[in-house]
């Protein structure tokens, strides 16, 4: 989407579409009360960042950036969003103490997306086509160093 770099290794990461051309800010506030929801449900205390203590860095999870979402102190979730064809596009991660990773956090997020926003979730698999397209997709483009190394 544009932002700094994120190392994904153990820490979860996700991404969301949703049908709206609403301010991608009411999106990212939306994403920070989604998962300070998902993380009450786990017992960790987070809140977004007030705006007191900005980092600059080539890594995103030293910046903090409005509505990101913190505990104890430390970024533990952050967010970036791209607009195309009628969308918005949400890509984010978690960085979360050591005790939260693991545990019930899939379950976490989609109770939080569901409190926060009123809609019910629910879970599908991919058509044929959509899974012949995501095999197509990886082998094609996104496993080829021209794609990956491209900056």
């Amino acid at each position: 989407t544009g932002g700094t770099a994120v190392l994904h290794d153990s820490q979860p990461s996700f991404s969301l579409v949703l049908g709206m051309r609403a301010d991608v800010r009411q999106g990212y506030h939306l994403m920070g009360q989604v998962i300070i929801e998902a993380l009450r449900t786990l017992d960790i205390e987070a809140r977004l960042w007030d705006g007191k203590g900005s980092v600059n860095s080539f890594f995103c999870t030293a910046n903090l950036s409005p509505y990101d979402v913190i505990s104890q102190g430390q970024k533990v979730a952050g967010y970036s969003a791209r607009r195309l064809q009628g969308v918005t596009l949400f890509q984010g991660y978690l960085h979360l103490p050591e005790p939260a990773k693991g545990g019930h956090l899939v379950e976490a997020i989609i109770t939080g997306m569901e409190k926060i926003t009123g809609a019910r979730l629910m879970e599908g698999n991919l058509t044929e086509a959509e899974t012949v397209l995501t095999r197509e997709l990886r082998q094609k483009k996104y496993l080829q160093q021209d794609w990956n190394y491209k900056r």
